[in-house]
C-alpha cells in the first residue's frame, strides 16, 4: 500500500470515526449528550501532553551516579 497524504490521511480519519459514530447510533441506546460527552473526554485526553512517571527508582538511579562520579 502507498503511503498517504497527510490530506489523505484526516480524509480517511474522519471518515472512520464518522462510520464509529453511525455504527453507535444504530446499534445502540447510547443519547446524543453521552457520545459528545465521550468526545470531549478522548478530546481532553488527547490534547494533555504526555506524562509518563518513571517512579522514583530512577531519581535514586541518578543520585546513585552523581555519587559514583
Amino acid at each position: 500500500m502507498s503511503k498517504m497524504e497527510y490530506h489523505e490521511q484526516v480524509d480517511a480519519f474522519s471518515i472512520e470515526l464518522e462510520n464509529l459514530i453511525s455504527r453507535f447510533q444504530n446499534e445502540f441506546d447510547l443519547t446524543l449528550e453521552t457520545m459528545i460527552g465521550c468526545l470531549e473526554c478522548t478530546k481532553s485526553i488527547l490534547s494533555q501532553p504526555m506524562i509518563i512517571d518513571m517512579g522514583s527508582e530512577i531519581l535514586e538511579e541518578d543520585g546513585e551516579e552523581e555519587t559514583e562520579v
